[in-house]
């Protein structure tokens, strides 16, 4: 699988909210930044991000504006991260690079968004 490929794959188990096949692109040297927020490495805390948001969601749609795979091998993404909460779509707009190592495994995804955006959208 390309690296491409591999965050196409890794964005559709989240789309699916499965927790297991979402932390099968990540291991222990993997590294989530979410850039107003902090980054974290490993699965677990990994998982702590997402839990946040995804444990409160009854649907999640990530919609790919953009995903292209640089010469390097990095992936560069434009999405509008979108999640129901409460019969309410919270939705913001969001731009990530992804490095995907020899494994297969993600090793960087770095997302950058607004965050005071992100939190209004939820509140309604």
């Amino acid at each position: 699988m390309s690296p491409q490929q591999t965050i196409e794959a890794c964005i559709a188990a989240i789309n699916a909210n499965d927790k297991d096949r979402i932390l099968s692109f990540f291991d222990a040297d993997s590294v989530f930044d979410n850039v107003p927020m902090g980054a974290v490495q490993g699965p677990d805390a990994i998982w702590q991000v997402f839990a946040t948001i995804h444990d409160k969601a009854s649907a999640v749609n990530w919609e790919i504006h953009r995903l292209e795979q640089a010469a390097s091998g990095t992936v560069y993404s434009e999405r509008s991260d979108r999640y129901l909460l409460d019969g309410q779509w919270a939705e913001f707009r969001c731009a990530g690079i992804h490095e995907v190592g020899d494994n297969g495994k993600i090793r960087l995804w770095r997302d950058y968004f607004d965050l005071q955006q992100c939190l209004a959208t939820m509140k309604g």
